[in-house]
């Protein structure tokens, strides 16, 4: 019974934190793997779908500019993340329809129900 340890007393090496894909998010120069960049890109568009959506049926823009508003939008917000915000080269992750491709249907959708409801909330005629 001396000062012998026993397996469950012996402390693991500490290793280095590990951050949440919410972290670096927001950090540049980090290490990426293609699936996490797609996920945070992914929450971002979608983020940016949603403002520009309000945006959009609060001030009653309706038709094609709308579309072309939110298409230019969501491209230069993005193409500033990913580059400035984050420091990442999108040729090394296959370009950028390869990170925003499954972002763009979703964060698309997300911008036409946003749209619509806030048009119909502020604009349609009451129906009393």
């Amino acid at each position: 019974m001396g000062n012998a340890k026993t397996p469950s007393a012996v402390k693991a090496p500490a290793s280095a934190p590990t951050m949440t894909k919410l972290q670096k998010a927001f950090q540049k120069d980090c290490e990426w793997k293609k699936l996490e960049l797609q996920d945070v890109s992914f929450w971002i568009l979608n983020g940016i779908s949603i403002a520009v959506g309000l945006l959009c049926g609060v001030s009653g823009i309706t038709g094609y500019l709308g579309l072309l508003g939110y298409f230019l939008t969501t491209f230069i917000a993005m193409s500033y993340y990913l580059a400035t915000v984050l420091g990442v080269e999108a040729d090394d992750f296959g370009g950028k329809s390869e990170i925003l491709q499954e972002a763009y249907v979703s964060g698309l959708s997300t911008f036409l129900c946003t749209w619509i409801i806030t048009y119909t909330m502020f604009h349609a005629p009451s129906l009393a």
